[in-house]
């Protein structure tokens, strides 16, 4: 079993990333120059919602929906946090609220807000300031911001992630009900709101302000505001590194955009005059288009790039703080020895700790909040991506892949649960595959159980998310 773990599996989840990615890459390209979907991409489903649920808007809809789920899902989560700490003879108030919520790296956001990448006194000896060049400025300048009108950095902080939860589940709602339907995108809430990593989106953790600026990316880019898109983009990339995979999809919403050009017959008349040609005017319109479509494509290329911007300006800060612009991927591997690796070592390693524990009987917070969920992830992931080779939309199913390689080429991953709960298609993923009320059902009780499990344990300081 060891050697199955440890050898045999990573080399398995490694070509199941590999066979989506030969699937994706050409559907990508295809659906994005030509204009044309591939069959059942985007299948509607049948408006059989109750008609109580038909009332108002569609944005009055959304936000009702969204308030109730943000305000049920919290109401459990710190309910039952609290039936386990009285159970402890402790409780949750005012006063230690911020200590069970905001856990791991929310202080070094706190900090980067108040004292920037410089040094202050926190009364730990043993605390280096220099490992807070790895975490993104983004979500603390916006912190820093906020606290010029609240006057407390752990309060904007807990008010912004929440606000951007918020957020999420609207631009979450409004994507979906385009492309799908409305049943589909309340179903894509309620997962998103029962996740797993909930309260990753009600801490001070940036994962909240980067899905929030991912999906305003996209939602803009389908509404072609590209400029605007591409500023959000890289607002994204400024907050987190896996911001700039925001650029996928975008790109493929510009590519989409080409199907409009050539407008007129007058594009068929100046190609016919440019070449002196004499085919049919039906050769002449597909020449015509292809032209002006490749001379377009170079300007996109280049706008989305532009999203990349926002990582050269924290490459920017690392060269001004440290002198050198990779500062922080030094300080990475200096303190967690963590780097970039293949994403088969990546899950060798994972796979590796976990025989270690369970053998040893030793770390079951280890093993339960860490190591065996990312392996469960590891391969579940890739199968769903699999499972949508030709449903769903191809600039979100790329951005999944980007996402997921990204995640599992890391030394040391010890917070998978947390990354990939900021990952925004894996919810329409979910809502779409829960459309049959019987799965539906089954997969609602599984969440639930998982998000009572990792949330409430995440404030006990039971397992790391």
């Amino acid at each position: 079993m060891d050697r199955f773990m440890v050898q045999c599996f990573p080399w398995l989840v490694t070509a199941l990333m590999l066979a989506a990615l030969l699937i994706y890459l050409p559907r990508y390209c295809y659906e994005g120059y030509t204009g044309r979907y591939f069959l059942n991409t985007h299948r509607l489903e049948p408006n059989e919602e109750p008609t109580w649920l038909r009332f108002g808007s569609r944005p009055l809809r959304a936000a009702i929906w969204v308030i109730m789920l943000f305000i049920a899902s919290r109401a459990l989560w710190l309910g039952a946090v609290q039936l386990c700490l009285m159970a402890d003879g402790n409780s949750l108030n005012a006063e230690n609220f911020s200590y069970y919520i905001n856990k791991w790296d929310t202080v070094n956001y706190t900090r980067i807000a108040r004292d920037w990448y410089g040094f202050g006194d926190f009364g730990d000896d043993t605390y280096v300031q220099e490992y807070n060049i790895v975490f993104f400025p983004g979500f603390p300048l916006m912190i820093r911001a906020l606290t010029a009108l609240v006057g407390d950095y752990v309060v904007s902080g807990l008010i912004l992630s929440n606000a951007f939860a918020i957020g999420s589940g609207l631009l979450l709602y409004a994507l979906v009900s385009d492309m799908y339907s409305e049943p589909a995108a309340r179903r894509c809430c309620v997962f998103f709101y029962f996740s797993v990593g909930a309260c990753v989106f009600s801490a001070t953790h940036s994962e909240s302000a980067c899905m929030f600026l991912t999906l305003l990316a996209v939602y803009l880019a389908r509404r072609r505001r590209f400029v605007l898109a591409v500023v959000a983009g890289a607002y994204a990339t400024f907050t987190r590194q896996f911001g700039l995979f925001a650029a996928v999809p975008v790109f493929y919403e510009m590519l989409r955009s080409l199907e409009r050009y050539p407008t007129g017959r007058d594009m068929i008349m100046r190609e016919c005059v440019d070449t002196g040609a004499q085919e049919g005017s039906a050769t002449l319109l597909e020449r015509a288009r292809r032209s002006v479509r490749l001379k377009h494509v170079g300007k996109y290329v280049a706008l989305a790039a532009c999203v990349l911007v926002g990582y050269g300006a924290y490459m920017a800060i690392n060269w001004a703080i440290y002198g050198s612009p990779t500062a922080f991927l030094y300080y990475q591997q200096l303190n967690w020895g963590n780097e970039l690796t293949p994403i088969w070592n990546c899950i060798s390693i994972t796979a590796d700790h976990l025989m270690l524990y369970l053998r040893d009987g030793s770390n079951a917070s280890g093993v339960v909040g860490i190591f065996l969920p990312q392996l469960v992830m590891a391969v579940l992931l890739p199968c769903l991506m699999l499972a949508f080779a030709r449903r769903g939309d191809a600039g979100d199913n790329a951005y999944m892949w980007c996402y997921v390689a990204l995640t599992f080429s890391s030394t040391w991953l010890i917070s998978g649960i947390r990354y990939i709960s900021a990952m925004y298609p894996i919810y329409i993923m979910l809502g779409l595959l829960s459309q049959r009320r019987g799965a539906r059902w089954i997969m609602y009780a599984l969440m639930l159980a998982l998000f009572l499990f990792y949330n409430i344990y995440y404030c006990l300081d039971a397992v790391i998310v």
